[in-house]
């Protein structure tokens, strides 16, 4: 199985393009090779694949935070966890489930005014999917830029310290610690943990 993760940034006109462009390369790189694992399409949207489905939701986390670190910036992502029937030399054209249940997804984002969706292949877990990540959204939505800086920081450095943390950020130990609980990177965790988790034991079978 894989995980597909269909996105747009959200007011990307009103923003300096170098600066959001550089930033959401940067975290789709960290995953694989362009255009084999992720592409840039249509000016502003992406798609990308998760080939460990169970980790979908920390590398949604991983691309909000990256986005939201930018003033005013936000992004729409919608995932499927499936099936890929045919690999193409671009993710933007390959198919399977997983590519139907994103796209799927992704129309539904406008529809509800959300900004993240996940769907799998297992009703009763999107059942709890929709409602612990519509919870999450409470708190995800409203990070600053610095909450979210720190956010992305720590999801790409797991082992640093705060202080460490601080350094890479250019601010001191104690706003890094109040910036971890605006922006409840505590509860967060728990759910990605909790997500992977489950996910891992469905697709285990």
């Amino acid at each position: 199985m894989i995980a597909i993760i269909t996105g747009d940034i959200i007011n990307s006109r009103k923003a300096d393009a170098a600066l959001w462009m550089k930033v959401l390369k940067g975290s789709l790189n960290t995953f694989g090779r362009s255009p084999k694992v992720w592409e840039i399409y249509r000016g502003d949207s992406f798609q990308l694949a998760i080939q460990d489905p169970e980790k979908v939701l920390q590398a949604l986390i991983i691309l909000k935070s990256a986005l939201k670190s930018i003033k005013g910036l936000d992004v729409r992502m919608a995932a499927g966890i499936g099936t890929i029937s045919f690999s193409a030399a671009k993710i933007t054209e390959s198919q399977g489930s997983a590519f139907q249940l994103s796209g799927q997804q992704f129309d539904r984002l406008q529809e509800e005014k959300k900004t993240m969706l996940i769907k799998t292949p297992w009703e009763a877990w999107n059942q709890t999917i929709d409602v612990t990540l519509s919870l999450a959204l409470t708190i995800m939505d409203n990070w600053s830029p610095g909450a979210a800086a720190v956010v992305h920081e720590m999801y790409q450095h797991p082992n640093l310290s705060q202080q460490e943390l601080g350094q890479r950020l250019g601010i001191g130990q104690s706003s890094v610690s109040e910036r971890q609980g605006r922006a409840y990177i505590q509860e967060i965790q728990q759910l990605e943990n909790y997500f992977r988790q489950q996910t891992a034991q469905l697709i285990a079978g």
